[in-house]
């Protein structure tokens, strides 16, 4: 299923009541300390971008960028409407955020999502668009309920010649 994906407010009504679906959802897959999904009021701070993707006006699926360190992103808020699963949405929404990402000057995306087995479609995801396991980052801890994830990403400088980044984990 294609939908048209847009710069989202998380305040609009039928997009705080998504993110508030996806924490209903988080609820009994963690302990509240190991659950980091953002709530709407976070998802309005500086330097995170939202998006939706969108089906007869009503969003469908979600997902965010919270740049939080130069050339370094953050994937956040990944949820598809439970009647929407399985048509290709996420993966529409992780391209556009990586796409988004990469125009931005990031060379390095970051995630953080849960063990628990309803978390499976989402981690194949990742590892099927070229996310592999790290380390915590940016405030993470180790804990047995979350698995760390980076994207690496391709620089195309100004003679158009691509160079896969190496972080200082070198990887």
């Amino acid at each position: 299923m294609k939908a048209p994906i847009r710069r989202a407010d998380p305040r609009e009504p039928l997009v705080a009541a998504m993110i508030g679906e996806h924490l209903a959802e988080m609820a009994p897959t963690a302990p509240s300390d190991s659950r980091h999904a953002y709530p709407a009021a976070a998802l309005s701070e500086a330097g995170i971008a939202l998006y939706a993707a969108e089906h007869q006006g009503r969003p469908v699926a979600l997902g965010a960028l919270h740049f939080f360190a130069p050339g370094r992103a953050e994937l956040k808020s990944m949820r598809t409407d439970v009647a929407h699963r399985g048509q290709g949405l996420g993966r529409s929404m992780l391209d556009h955020l990586i796409d988004v990402a990469r125009r931005g000057g990031i060379r390095e995306i970051l995630l953080e999502t849960g063990t628990h087995p309803q978390f499976a479609p989402a981690r194949a995801m990742y590892a099927a668009a070229g996310f592999e396991p790290c380390a915590p980052f940016d405030g993470y801890c180790e804990d047995p309920h979350s698995v760390y994830l980076r994207l690496g990403l391709a620089v195309v400088d100004a003679q158009g010649y691509t160079s896969k980044i190496v972080t200082s984990e070198g990887r």
